[in-house]
């Protein structure tokens, strides 16, 4: 069995945010000051929380505690974990991922599958704070779409719209609705080649791969001046 460590009891004068949850949460590998900090933001989100630590997806797996929120701090350790509770018919449980190095397409993937928010390792322990909070209260995915769309998180963690012209946003904006091509050139007035134009710019400005993934992040900024 893994490394099990609860968090020491703090004073009863110290100031939680939110009530009692009596949930378990499990903490996976990541550097050890970070993940400190980490535990000292679950005690001030609620001193009775059982904060679980461990080194790997094989330890987590081990526990006989079942988590009702894990953090990552890699992709493919998380993978691992869905890999193993699929093949043991196991529920998931909601995950963040703390990582700086995965790339927009995988964000976009992770945001639709639900149940699974991405934040910068870069992000401060208040910012944490916040979101950690928001997640065990709530307990839903919408959690982790407010988090995408968080403006302070935005220049960090998703491409700059403003590097868009005005022409480049309105291909988007038909993206977003689902448009094909030949809609989009009868929408705009131009020509079906002028369109994929456009489009080959967006995908290189905001580092999406398709059209799929152009249209998710429509629905993360919703361009509303057409």
């Amino acid at each position: 069995m893994g490394e099990q460590e609860r968090l020491p009891t703090v004073s009863s004068s110290e100031h939680y945010l939110y009530p009692s949850l009596g949930v378990s949460v499990a903490i996976v590998g990541g550097y050890p000051m970070y993940r400190l900090g980490l535990e000292r933001v679950f005690l001030r989100i609620d001193q009775h929380l059982n904060v679980l630590k461990v080194n790997s997806v094989t330890e987590l797996m081990d526990l006989e505690h079942s988590c009702e929120l894990i953090l990552f701090f890699s992709l493919h350790e998380r993978m691992d974990y869905i890999s193993s509770q699929k093949t043991h018919d196991g529920v998931i449980p909601y995950t963040v991922i703390i990582s700086d190095c995965i790339g927009l397409s995988h964000r976009l993937s992770l945001e639709l599958e639900g149940r699974v928010s991405v934040l910068p390792l870069s992000i401060s322990l208040d910012e944490a704070d916040k979101y950690l909070g928001r997640l065990l209260m709530e307990r839903n995915g919408s959690v982790g779409y407010d988090i995408i769309k968080d403006v302070d998180l935005q220049a960090r963690f998703l491409p700059d719209f403003e590097s868009l012209t005005r022409r480049e946003k309105e291909v988007m904006h038909y993206l977003g609705k689902g448009l094909d091509n030949d809609r989009i050139a009868e929408k705009m007035s131009i020509e079906k080649n002028t369109v994929k134009v456009f489009i080959g710019k967006i995908y290189r400005k905001s580092g999406v791969l398709n059209r799929t993934q152009a249209a998710c992040l429509f629905n993360y900024f919703k361009f509303s001046s057409f």
